[in-house]
């Protein structure tokens, strides 16, 4: 059997869990969904502002190594400086 002290040792840990599960289950701010949005698409819209430059002729060349824009690993973008 336990003691009065350590029921309520427990209890109080369970409501810590609960109310941290509560904080987590909150429906996510404008600015976390966007900075999610950004996180997601960052890849890609980097890769069209870096070929849009090049488009344009500035100098700087930018290789991209992917397996594809979808994969969960991220992207890795490398702009070298020509000149």
């Amino acid at each position: 059997m336990s003691t009065k002290k350590e029921l309520l040792a427990e209890n109080k840990r369970l409501k810590r869990k609960l109310k941290k599960r509560k904080t987590s289950m909150r429906p996510p701010s404008e600015d976390e969904i966007r900075d999610e949005a950004r996180r997601l698409q960052g890849e890609r819209e980097y890769h069209e502002i870096y070929m849009d430059r090049l488009r344009r002729g500035q100098r700087t060349l930018c290789l991209r190594i992917a397996s594809n824009f979808e994969s969960s690993k991220p992207l890795v973008l490398y702009g070298l400086r020509l000149f």
